[in-house]
């Protein structure tokens, strides 16, 4: 989790660096003497820090570390349409043993 947090952290100083401003949103370290974004310069950080360009995002992938444990997983779904037929599949409703509420 700290190596996509500190690579979201890079892109927005790598943006903020380039559009000149801090989005009102953002943290202001002290003594940071950049203006406050209006409109233009918080759609310009905004398009840098959601489309990197690739040497932005090959400097922050080098310049943040890996995570000492980092869990991944790979999912997929699937979706299919039921046909009548299917509703069949089991027969009669089964009691799978969920209590009830009434």
């Amino acid at each position: 989790m700290f190596q996509s947090n500190c690579v979201q952290e890079c892109k927005l100083q790598g943006a903020v660096a380039k559009c000149g401003c801090v989005p009102w949103h953002k943290p202001r370290p002290n003594g940071d003497s950049l203006p406050v974004c209006h409109k233009a310069g918080s759609l310009c950080v905004e398009q840098i820090v959601n489309r990197p360009s690739r040497e932005l995002t090959e400097s922050c992938n080098e310049e943040c570390p890996f995570d000492c444990s980092t869990v991944s997983y790979n999912y997929y779904l699937y979706v299919d349409d039921m046909d009548d037929d299917a509703c069949d599949f089991f027969g009669e409703p089964q009691d799978v043993g969920i209590p009830k509420y009434v």
